[in-house]
């Protein structure tokens, strides 16, 4: 029998007992924490990278948009920025290369652990797109360099400014985050490009996919999923499948253009929970 993987073991958690009692003690906590929002600090869209196959864990994903957050002021957030921005793949590599270390010194927590990292921190945060919200409850256990989340992106419009954060904090703790949005459009056809552009500017959300790693995205996205998840089932053939999916025009015909920009995103995410993105 094969090992399982690190997102087999991931998605074993949260099919054990408990998850109920875990999610009603998670509501208790929030109501008794000081919300408030904010921006994330940088938003870049990646230029289409030249050279080497990108095999590597950090792999700017075709059709995705990318979540990293570390604590404030760190500079690997900085770095992966400028890395992407330039289409760096020496520093990317460098970078997934320290990420696969970390992972290996990382077993996946228990469910009953990472509910309790998630109400041991000082600050927790949902994932919004205006009000869509992407994933829910992320924070950063202690110790760890940097957390990453991916989502589902049909290459259509989306508003930098619709990006926020509703931050939970304990009362009287200033804790804080430093961000990365990570954009990468996939290639459309023409046809895709005729029903992603069909979605109207106050239906952007329609473009962006809610988080996959967890069947309770929107409620349980804790410490056990947030420990550099990003690509682990495998970046290069995930790649492969994600390239190989086209919008035909029977289907834009059959389906109409919003209809068709709802699908594409679909069979993305799809792809993406396959592969635990």
């Amino acid at each position: 029998m094969p090992r399982p993987t690190r997102i087999d073991q991931i998605r074993h958690q949260f099919e054990q007992p408990g998850l109920a009692q875990h999610l009603w003690k998670l509501r208790a906590d929030q109501s008794r924490r000081i919300s408030r929002q904010s921006r994330p600090d940088t938003i870049i869209t990646v230029p289409h990278f030249t050279g080497s196959r990108k095999d590597y864990l950090l792999s700017p994903v075709k059709g995705s948009i990318m979540l990293f957050w570390a604590p404030r002021g760190s500079k690997v957030i900085a770095d992966l920025a400028d890395a992407y921005a330039a289409g760096d793949d020496d520093t990317l590599r460098r970078l997934s290369a320290q990420a696969a270390r970390e992972m290996k010194r990382h077993p996946v927590a228990s469910l009953d652990e990472g509910f309790q990292i998630l109400l041991d921190s000082p600050m927790y945060f949902d994932v919004m797109y205006g009000d869509k919200e992407l994933a829910g409850k992320l924070t950063l256990p202690q110790g760890d360099a940097y957390g990453a989340i991916g989502f589902a992106y049909n290459g259509g419009a989306v508003n930098d400014g619709d990006f926020r954060f509703v931050q939970h904090q304990k009362n009287s703790v200033d804790a804080d985050f430093s961000t990365l949005v990570v954009k990468v459009p996939p290639d459309l056809s023409e046809i895709e490009k005729l029903a992603v552009e069909a979605v109207p500017a106050d239906m952007t959300g329609l473009n962006i996919g809610e988080a996959t790693i967890c069947p309770i995205a929107t409620g349980a996205l804790v410490a056990i999923v947030v420990a550099l998840v990003t690509c682990a089932g495998g970046c290069e053939k995930m790649g492969e499948k994600l390239d190989r999916i086209r919008l035909s025009k029977a289907q834009l015909d059959t389906l109409g253009p919003l209809a068709s920009a709802r699908e594409l995103l679909a069979v993305r995410r799809e792809v993406f929970e396959q592969h635990g993105f």
